[in-house]
């Protein structure tokens, strides 16, 4: 029983790593998301200048 549990642990483990070339390979600019605001304009929500999406569903201006 002990084998079993530390080889499904290993197993988890390992599926869990992964390389930096998976992480390292994101840019920003593929991903543009945008919201409807109150006056029906499109909101850019992920910019780099702040957080966005925070401020869209708070109303924080």
């Amino acid at each position: 029983m002990k084998r079993l549990i530390m080889f499904a642990l290993l197993a988890v483990a390992a599926a869990g790593c992964s390389s930096e070339a998976d992480t390292s390979s994101y840019d920003a600019s593929e991903y543009t998301t945008s919201l409807p605001s109150n006056t029906g304009e499109e909101v850019e929500i992920f910019t780099e200048e702040r957080a966005d999406l925070y401020f869209y569903f708070t109303g924080v201006t």
